[in-house]
């Protein structure tokens, strides 16, 4: 038994328990951040586990500024408040009492009043050190402090000049570079400029795989070419010479269908917008089934099938004009 009470429905009339147990209830889950209870630091008021000095920092909170605490911390990182719980037993945690004028005599409540209690521990800030009460406190040396930021200012001070000496050098590498640059630019003659040649009469013409001079009749001199051009050729078989004029020579082109799926969608819109009248049901029809081919073989961009939906609309309209 103790002074530590959990308000619980189910066993209202449970007894308070010591530090001692409460600490196992705390480590096996039984009392959480949410658990109502009271003790010695509460003054026996029900408050939240969260909030209970002594209990906050197991849970994992400072029970005065609700930061994150550590279970073997002395104190708060944040407020400096101290976490120590109360163990005496029969300590509840209430004021000493103190009889009133009238319940003894003058010398017995003179005397009470004049006791005092102890001071309760001061939160002082910045004594969330991890250490336990009788941990002895670190001290610095004043002189090796003032010796180490001596050394960094003068480390600071060796880093700004060598900076300082590497703008320098930068600026002056940059300027001899736009000078050596400016110096070949106005030493480098300047070119000539080009010009076209200029033909003569008697100048020779390019006509064909060779020069032939046109001469004072340029028209004889193109059929020349013709003639020369127009040599039938002869193949060498076993039953004699065949000779092949140059009409025959000539391969015919075969007569291909016009593809308009090889067309770019910006040429393939052009032509048809020129070869399509849109008065027509039958070239309607036909403008329709070749936007379905190039939506097959490539794909209509958004114009394309707008314009898809706007000739489909305009072949309703001709269909129904030409009923009777």
């Amino acid at each position: 038994m103790g002074p530590w009470q959990l308000h619980e429905a189910s066993r209202p009339h449970h007894p308070g328990c010591s530090y001692e147990v409460l600490l196992k209830l705390v480590k096996s889950g039984r009392v959480q951040a949410d658990t109502v209870m009271r003790g010695p630091t509460t003054g026996q008021f029900w408050m939240l586990a969260r909030r209970t000095p002594g209990v906050s920092h197991l849970l994992g909170w400072c029970h005065s500024c609700q930061a994150p605490a550590q279970t073997d911390e002395y104190a708060c990182r944040s407020c400096g408040a101290v976490f120590q719980g109360e163990r005496d037993r029969q300590h509840l945690g209430l004021g000493p009492i103190r009889p009133l004028p009238g319940e003894g005599s003058d010398e017995m409540v003179a005397a009470r009043a004049s006791f005092a209690l102890p001071e309760a521990p001061v939160p002082m800030p910045g004594a969330g050190l991890t250490r336990t009460p009788t941990a002895p406190v670190m001290t610095h040396n004043g002189n090796a402090d003032a010796s180490r930021i001596r050394s960094y200012e003068r480390r600071i001070e060796q880093l700004r000049a060598k900076l300082g000496i590497a703008i320098g050098v930068s600026i002056v590498l940059g300027c001899a570079f736009i000078a050596a640059v400016l110096v070949m630019t106005l030493n480098t003659p300047a070119s000539e400029p080009l010009t076209k040649p200029s033909l003569g009469i008697d100048d020779p013409v390019y006509t064909g795989p060779g020069l032939v001079p046109l001469g004072d009749d340029p028209a004889s001199a193109i059929d020349e070419v013709d003639d020369a051009a127009r040599v039938d050729a002869e193949t060498d078989t076993e039953g004699g010479v065949i000779r092949q004029t140059d009409e025959q020579a000539v391969e015919e082109i075969p007569d291909r269908p016009f593809d308009i799926t090889l067309l770019a969608w910006p040429d393939a819109k052009v032509h048809l917008e020129s070869v399509i009248d849109v008065s027509s049901a039958e070239s309607v029809e036909n403008g329709i089934a070749l936007l379905n081919q190039y939506d097959q073989a490539v794909g209509l961009p958004e114009d394309g099938q707008e314009l898809l939906e706007a000739w489909t609309y305009r072949l309703e309209q001709l269909r129904l004009n030409g009923l009777p």
